[in-house]
């Protein structure tokens, strides 16, 4: 049986004479013990067996110095700590869609999802556990605000009067600053999301359109700015890794870069939370994702353009325990 998931603690030793130990203890005994007994040189045959028995104590004290594994499995059950018994392995697997979809789907409990096969390696399959249900959201508010708050309560609506949402979903209308137009750290902007559907554990793309900015004082592959989901307690990360935005913190840098055009739209793909309810904030409903500036060096030239619509593409997928 291998024990290797037992902690790495160090090994007590019971008894940490050794061989040279044993004859000189033994030795200093003789006097007690053999008093008529005066030559203690190697040569002498008694000395011989006390080092023929030495050597042997030696060896029983290194094996008493080996605690069986099994003793250390009853010394955790003496602490009330059992072994759990054999259960099947347990991982995350995220779902994208082809394409878009009109309505809401649902994956089934029991879907079954395997890794790749190789020549080496069998293929492991899971099965999803409970559904899932894909939802189609829309983007009901986008709003703006100063400063970060736990529970916002100052917003400002920036689209109602100068946008218009079409029937694809797609907003239209004039430029939208989503910062100050100097960014001070907490400045943030909000998007209340609307759904017929559960969206928890969704993942969700979304595409912003705007100019292209220099991005000055900051890093555009770590550029000062985080994303979060309200959870119903508090705002939960939701951006997985940089390189799921491709906006490079709104500069479209890498875009033009590349010689592309920004105005085509760049996607953010953010990892809903596992639950991630409705909430009413102000006047507000919906289910909120926050943007929000959180570098305190790099303010001046970051984000100079400013988007000018944005839309989902897909509520494409789904991360599963």
């Amino acid at each position: 049986m291998n024990f290797d998931f037992l902690p790495k603690l160090p090994s007590s030793n019971l008894d940490d004479r050794a061989f040279d130990d044993l004859v000189e203890e033994c030795i200093m005994r003789i006097p007690r013990y053999c008093p008529e007994w005066t030559d203690h040189n190697l040569s002498d045959p008694g000395i011989t067996l006390i080092e023929l028995f030495a050597w042997l104590t030696d060896q029983m004290l290194l094996r008493f110095n080996q605690v069986p594994r099994k003793n250390y499995v009853a010394f955790l059950e003496l602490l009330g700590i059992r072994l759990q018994p054999p259960a099947p392995a347990r991982t995350e697997l995220t779902f994208y869609l082809s394409a878009a979809l009109p309505e809401a789907y649902t994956i089934p409990a029991g879907l079954e999802a395997s890794t790749i096969r190789t020549e080496t390696t069998e293929a492991i399959t899971f099965s999803t556990d409970s559904p899932l249900i894909i939802g189609n959201p829309r983007i009901q508010h986008f709003l703006t605000a100063q400063t970060t708050e736990d529970i916002p309560q100052s917003l400002r609506e920036r689209v109602t009067a100068s946008w218009t949402r079409q029937s694809d979903g797609f907003w239209t209308g004039n430029e939208q600053p989503i910062f100050e137009e100097e960014p001070q750290p907490g400045n943030c902007f909000y998007l209340a999301i609307n759904s017929d559907d559960s969206l928890d554990a969704n993942v969700l793309e979304i595409i912003f359109q705007g100019a292209a900015a220099t991005p000055a004082g900051i890093n555009p592959n770590q550029p000062p700015r985080k994303w979060e989901a309200w959870d119903g307690e508090n705002w939960q990360p939701v951006l997985l890794r940089e390189s799921d935005d491709k906006t490079r913190g709104f500069s479209f840098y890498e875009i033009g870069q590349e010689g592309g055009n920004p105005s085509q739209g760049a996607e953010v793909r953010l990892h809903l939370p596992e639950i991630w309810p409705v909430a009413n904030f102000t006047s507000y409903r919906g289910r909120w994702l926050r943007c929000s500036f959180v570098n305190t060096e790099a303010q001046c030239n970051w984000l100079q353009s400013s988007t000018t619509n944005c839309w989902f593409s897909s509520p494409v997928n789904w991360r599963y325990c």
